[in-house]
């Protein structure tokens, strides 16, 4: 059974958040065979259905987050979807609202943290997540979202934290020195961080001006 398989059978493990919060109906697409890209945002919306998600690609007009990787995929994260050079996963892989969690959980009543100490945030992402790498072997992994991008370093070989990640992105580009930047590496691939780019995160400003890191590695097959 591959890990595709599992992911669509899923019933939940470890406390992950399909159990903890529910329900569990987790959002898996079809593996492509040695994709170029593997690209990991942190949950899908909430609310949004396997079927939602296949249509909105297929007319490529999906909102959020999947509109700001369009517009830092030049227009072109669809079509790679399409042709089998990317693969797009999550971090979560059941529908949900992890970030307004945590903002409730920094504002809202104690029992929400009561409840949030029974979810084991890394459950999903340490079972699928690091053998969706191993088993699809991509050349460039793109990181969306603190918790998907942590996750991704801690399994690199530097083992780096994402926020100082992250601002090395940012000199390099500010410094013009995206020639010789060299990310850090997962088994092979190199792997690239960029933050959330919602609303209500300050740093999103940054998120289409790290382009320049993405743009030698998409050049080959876009």
């Amino acid at each position: 059974m591959t890990v595709y398989d599992e992911i669509r059978g899923c019933k939940g493990s470890d406390r992950c958040y399909g159990l903890a919060v529910g329900p569990v109906k987790p959002i898996v697409f079809d593996f492509p065979t040695r994709p170029h890209a593997l690209v990991v945002t942190e949950q899908p919306s909430e609310g949004r259905s396997i079927e939602e998600f296949t249509k909105g690609m297929n007319e490529e007009n999906l909102r959020g987050v999947p509109a700001a990787l369009d517009a830092l995929f030049e227009g072109k994260f669809y079509r790679a979807i399409k042709k089998k050079e990317l693969y797009w996963t999550h971090f979560i892989k059941c529908p949900g609202t992890i970030r307004k969690r945590k903002e409730e959980r920094e504002t809202g009543p104690s029992g929400l943290r009561t409840e949030d100490q029974k979810l084991n945030i890394d459950a999903c992402a340490e079972h699928f997540l690091r053998r969706e790498i191993e088993e699809l072997r991509p050349q460039l992994i793109v990181a969306v979202g603190s918790k998907a991008s942590q996750f991704i370093l801690d399994i690199s070989e530097s083992k780096i934290d994402w926020m100082e990640q992250l601002w090395k992105e940012i000199e390099a580009v500010a410094s013009e020195h995206t020639w010789n930047f060299q990310p850090p590496t997962i088994g092979g691939a190199k792997a690239l961080v960029f933050m959330h780019p919602s609303g209500s995160n300050p740093l999103r400003y940054f998120f289409l001006k790290l382009r320049p890191l993405l743009t030698p590695y998409l050049s080959p097959w876009l």
